[in-house]
């Protein structure tokens, strides 16, 4: 019972900081970074993995990625726009 306030205050502390996913309208936690950080954050990291990985000269591959890819893109067009 001497943890009830703080537990209440934790509950009511993560539901005020929950946003809606706009691509799939679930529930998330808000988190310290803000969505510009995130995009900055997650640009550097891929920038490191191309840098230090090289590219691929198989053209099967390469082949296969950019149509695994253009598969995605079209998928997450679609539920978009619906």
């Amino acid at each position: 019972m001497k943890h009830q306030p703080l537990i209440l205050l934790t509950f009511i502390f993560l539901f005020a900081a929950c946003t809606t996913v706009p691509l799939t309208n679930r529930r998330q936690v808000t988190g310290v970074y803000s969505s510009e950080d995130i995009i900055q954050m997650s640009s550097a990291a891929y920038k490191q993995v191309m840098d230090s990985v090289p590219l691929s000269s198989n053209e099967a591959e390469v082949a296969q990625i950019k149509r695994v890819g253009t598969k995605i893109k079209a998928a997450v067009e679609q539920y978009l726009n619906n």
